[in-house]
């Protein structure tokens, strides 16, 4: 990996993290109220080879998330992380487009999948609507790992929560409660 490689994934996934909550946070400690919802990957949490840089930038995501959290709990603006599995994206298409074998290369992410299957896009979504709803109002701080399992993660202190299609497996950061009492969705 060249040094242009690392930054553009750094650039990508990490600083333009801090830029919207750099954008955002102004106008959410004038109204008193907001929810900062950050895309992170469980790759930022247990690492994977092959994508250091990746790895990197998704756990970055995660340390902003918590302190950001901790920064303006006391302004009554939330700050959260989804840490999604394997999704099936335009991204996951480029690199597995970029294997001498892509269908042999999709097959590989498709079987690491304990259901068989890639996430969709809008399996995720649901969550970030709950982050973003009042019926979130006492959670900061957190990286919800959302993945599609046969079985609870190893990652500790679970629980979990089902749709009509996909369980979401929550990983809560241990955390000092939230000073927070009220909150509803930003604009």
């Amino acid at each position: 990996m060249t040094q242009e490689q690392w930054d553009d994934v750094i650039q990508t996934n990490l600083k333009s993290v801090f830029n919207m909550t750099r954008l955002v946070m102004r106008p959410m400690m004038k109204a008193k109220i907001g929810s900062i919802i950050n895309m992170s990957s469980v790759i930022g949490e247990m690492g994977n080879a092959g994508q250091s840089s990746y790895a990197a930038s998704k756990a970055g995501v995660i340390g902003f998330t918590k302190s950001i959290a901790k920064e303006l709990g006391s302004r009554n603006i939330r700050c959260n992380a989804i840490a999604p599995g394997t999704v099936d994206t335009p991204s996951l298409a480029d690199r597995i487009n970029a294997f001498d074998d892509p269908v042999a290369a999709r097959k590989m992410f498709v079987d690491r999948q304990p259901m068989g299957r890639l996430a969709q896009p809008e399996e995720i979504a649901p969550i970030v609507v709950y982050l973003a709803s009042d019926e979130s109002v006492f959670a900061t701080g957190q990286v919800f790992a959302v993945s599609l399992v046969s079985q609870p993660s190893p990652i500790s202190g679970l629980a979990s929560r089902t749709s009509s299609r996909t369980r979401w497996v929550l990983a809560p950061v241990r955390s000092a409660p939230s000073p927070m009492s009220t909150a509803t969705r930003s604009s």
